[in-house]
């Protein structure tokens, strides 16, 4: 059946009606194992919160880094957390994919009216980030108390904003490679140890070597997805590009991950075929 032709606002809308559908039925799911539902949450959170424990030894031991004191390193290692937990709860399909595209399971997919790409995001959501997205919550609006900055409407806005760049340029690199599945039969393996670089950013990129610098901003731009947000926040005068190039970055990246995932789509061959 064809599927009815709609103008943009009528897609949005549409897609969105259907988000919230999946949601629905996974919120359903998880009522009815509450008990799996809570060890899961606490889980996710206990693993944040003993990360937290750790760095906020060590902060106390040396109070300051590269000119950012004790509770805005732990400012950072909240954004940083609340970006990658987010992440993981909404756009966890890149560590799918391979599973999927060996198992000849798009084939379901491709079927369907809707699009793949967004069948397979809305596939599932990984309730047990949202323990560790709430820790970064309360540690970014714990630290944001006790420093003594000026934030108006404008500022909280730019940080809802760098939180959703930074979900975006995850989703976007990590789907960028793993779009390489559709080529390479074994390409989940390559996705932990990139998810492990974005841990860099939990400290202030300069106390890396300039090799590493240049990687996390330039190869891997995870330090303008969570660490350059956070520096202009604090330090909005050091970095006045900023507000700019992370939204352009983040357009220019998705761009790329759906051109892939375009040219992936070309040339899959069902399992079955």
């Amino acid at each position: 059946m064809k599927a009815p032709e709609r103008n943009i606002f009528q897609t949005i809308a549409y897609y969105i009606g259907l988000y919230g559908v999946h949601l629905s039925n996974y919120g359903k799911r998880l009522v009815e194992y509450r008990a799996d539902t809570f060890v899961a949450m606490f889980g996710g959170m206990a693993m944040q919160a003993g990360f937290l424990i750790f760095i906020n030894t060590i902060y106390q031991r040396v109070p300051e880094l590269e000119g950012y004191n004790r509770t805005e390193l732990i400012f950072l290692f909240g954004f940083v957390t609340l970006g990658r937990e987010l992440s993981r709860v909404f756009l966890d399909s890149p560590f799918r994919l391979s599973f999927i595209v060996r198992r000849g399971l798009l084939d379901t997919f491709i079927i369907r009216p809707s699009s793949t790409l967004f069948q397979l995001i809305a596939l599932d959501v990984q309730v047990v980030a949202s323990g560790g997205a709430i820790v970064g919550l309360v540690v970014m609006i714990s630290s944001l108390n006790q420093m003594a900055l000026n934030v108006g409407a404008g500022m909280i806005f730019w940080l809802v904003v760098a939180v959703l760049c930074n979900m975006l340029i995850q989703f976007a690199i990590l789907m960028s490679l793993s779009t390489l599945s559709f080529k390479i039969p074994e390409v989940s393996s390559i996705l932990l140890p990139v998810c492990w670089i974005y841990e860099f950013n939990r400290y202030p990129i300069g106390i890396f070597p300039a090799v590493i610098r240049g990687f996390l901003t330039f190869v891997l731009p995870f330090a303008v997805s969570a660490y350059y947000p956070v520096a202009y926040f604090l330090r909005p005068d050091l970095y006045p590009w900023v507000p700019v190039a992370v939204p352009c970055l983040t357009a220019a990246l998705v761009g790329l991950s759906l051109a892939m995932w375009k040219w992936g789509m070309k040339h899959y061959s069902s399992s079955n075929a």
